[in-house]
């Protein structure tokens, strides 16, 4: 566990911006979960969109309605990169409290599969790896290469856009693609919880 330093200022500059819908399946349904993976050279951070209710419906254009979950400030989960470390650090809500957590970065093995598509205008390659007990496929381009993606997942020669396991437990889409423009996190890692994990 690793405990956030606070009142603490940092400069946090971000070059791109992914925005991700998660669906998660437990056996009660489809419930959607928004993240957005904010990266530069040397870091990434996918954090859970949070905001002031904690729960949207909303209408596809297909006409099928998608309920978005969301958490507060205090309870998003994130997951944080440094590229020059071994280590990530996330944070999630177990129950009632919430955890901070420090792991060695997983070793996904992917094997590379020969299929293309396009996602957000992006030419994306198929791979296939297991992770925990289950299989994930997963689609990267290395027109972005950063080793990055939804969660733990990471490993490939470029950023994961879409994965899903084979169980239709797990669905992470990108569903917005902003590359270039500069986000500014520095307030809200003073004022959140992993204000500490910049300083490496």
């Amino acid at each position: 566990l690793r405990k956030s330093l606070k009142n603490r200022k940092f400069n946090v500059l971000f070059k791109n911006k992914v925005s991700y819908k998660e669906t998660v399946n437990l056996g009660d349904g489809d419930w959607d979960i928004a993240y957005d993976l904010y990266f530069n050279n040397s870091i990434s951070l996918y954090q859970q969109v949070y905001g002031n209710k904690d729960r949207e419906e909303k209408l596809w254009e297909d006409g099928s309605t998608h309920v978005f979950i969301f958490a507060t400030e205090k309870t998003a989960s994130y997951y944080f990169f440094n590229i020059n470390s071994n280590k990530i650090f996330f944070g999630e809500q177990i129950a009632n409290n919430y955890y901070h957590f420090e792991e060695d970065v997983p070793i996904i093995k992917w094997k590379l599969i020969n299929e293309t598509k396009k996602i957000g205008g992006f030419n994306c390659k198929k791979a296939i790896g297991k992770f925990r007990g289950r299989t994930y496929t997963a689609w990267y381009t290395e027109e972005i290469p950063i080793n990055a993606g939804p969660r733990k997942l990471k490993g490939l020669s470029g950023l994961i856009l879409e994965v899903a396991d084979d169980g239709g437990v797990y669905k992470a889409q990108a569903i917005n693609i902003s590359v270039g423009k500069e986000y500014d996190l520095g307030k809200k890692v003073v004022e959140n919880k992993y204000g500490n994990l910049f300083q490496m």
